[in-house]
């Protein structure tokens, strides 16, 4: 039998698991999980964390939420939740992209409510 390793205050150290989609994935604490936003502190699930990650990657670019949900492994209809429930805390907010025959695009999306506590 092999022993779980742990950091110097004892929390297991989990290896990376390798998801159906084949991305590797860590799980984070959920004490790190933590965004303090103009509305108060907020806990973010893994998925939330992850959809800021990719927002964060491409940022102020058009992306739809089906695209999120794909690159995600995700349901679209919870990436639709989740990216409703990023932009209720305003952490995000959504800006709308037009082509130039004036059709609406997808949305671009922007990281405004992430800061550290004071």
């Amino acid at each position: 039998m092999t022993r779980a390793k742990t950091d110097s205050e004892g929390t297991v150290l989990s290896d990376a698991v390798k998801r159906k989609s084949g991305h590797d994935s860590v799980k984070i604490p959920s004490y790190l999980r933590i965004c303090y936003t103009a509305k108060g502190p907020v806990r973010l699930t893994p998925t939330e964390m992850q959809i800021l990650s990719f927002i964060h990657k491409h940022e102020d670019r058009p992306v739809s939420k089906s695209q999120i949900a794909a690159a995600l492994d995700r349901n679209e209809k919870t990436i639709s939740r989740l990216v409703s429930r990023l932009r209720q805390y305003q952490i995000i907010e959504s800006v709308p992209t037009y082509a130039e025959n004036g059709a609406q695009l997808a949305n671009a999306y922007r990281l405004v409510g992430l800061g550290k506590r004071e």
